[in-house]
């Protein structure tokens, strides 16, 4: 069952469990008291922002320097009609298989265990007590 949920998920195509909403950027400003950005700064603030400009670049001053580091946050949002979905057929495919194919393979099966059986120990097997029963859910 496993494998029917990834072919059917490799099989659709630009498929995630979550999409992009928004993407915001993260400036992280760090000062610095000397004309170089090199040493420990004394002060750092973050500030969410729409756009990113002067990331990661030492900007000096009359008597100090600033570092600014921009990263990118993604707010994501859920998909989960398409898991859903998913689900939805899975479920779908299994009822068709236990109605409609279940006994067919079942039948197949067991004429393969006894050819298999006559294959090996040259004699059909032993007749069984109760037939099988896998017709429930």
């Amino acid at each position: 069952m496993n494998y029917l949920l990834l072919l059917l998920l490799t099989c659709y195509p630009n498929y995630s469990y979550s999409k992009i909403l928004d993407t915001k950027y993260n400036v992280t400003t760090y000062h610095y008291n000397t004309l170089n950005c090199s040493i420990e700064p004394y002060k750092s603030e973050s500030t969410l922002v729409s756009s990113c400009s002067n990331q990661n670049m030492c900007s000096v001053y009359k008597n100090h320097s600033m570092f600014s580091v921009c990263t990118q946050i993604n707010i994501y949002k859920s998909c989960g009609f398409g898991i859903v979905l998913t689900l939805l057929i899975t479920a779908l495919f299994f009822l068709v298989y236990k109605m409609c194919c279940h006994t067919c393979l079942d039948n197949f099966c067991y004429s393969l265990y006894d050819s298999i059986y006559y294959c090996i120990f040259n004699r059909d097997p032993a007749p069984k007590k109760a037939p099988f029963n896998y017709s429930s859910l």
